[in-house]
């Protein structure tokens, strides 16, 4: 066999098995109820379903009750593990938080010096909120905003 395909092969497998490694790391369960709309959001009941927000940036979310995102301190993801905890999701229109909290969120992002807290990101409207005892890390001032949104 050639020694570039040979190369080649092995760098695709290795690259395929760290991405479905990676992803099986992370906890990631649909929601219970709604369409993503302002008017239909999504329901967030517990944080797995607050970490696939990630996956759903462009829509609307409210949460029905109190989070306990204390089992995020045995999330991995990265290579090497170098990321756990928690992963940052970016937001596009709405976050309700309905007057509840999100407790024990953990989040260390090694290497970031931005896009680091509960929302990376946001263009969208955030509010009644709660946020307590986080626990998060990156590389600069980013993790402390993120931590207080």
């Amino acid at each position: 066999m050639n020694k570039n395909i040979l190369v080649f092969s092995v760098f695709l497998v290795t690259i395929l098995a760290g991405s479905l490694m990676i992803s099986a790391e992370v906890p990631v369960q649909s929601f219970p109820d709604g369409i993503g709309t302002v008017a239909d959001p999504y329901q967030i009941e517990n944080c797995e379903q607050l970490q696939n927000i990630k996956k759903f940036y462009s829509s609307s979310f409210i949460l029905n009750n109190d989070i306990d995102c204390s089992d995020t301190v045995n999330w991995v993801y990265g290579n090497n593990n170098q990321w756990m905890g928690f992963q940052p999701v970016g937001l596009k229109k709405e976050f309700n938080g309905n007057g509840h909290t999100i407790s024990d969120l953990y989040m260390r992002r090694s290497g970031f010096k931005s896009y680091t807290g509960l929302f990376s990101i946001s263009n969208g409207q955030i509010h009644d909120l709660g946020i307590i005892n986080p626990d998060i890390k990156g590389g600069g001032t980013a993790a402390v905003i993120g931590a207080l949104i």
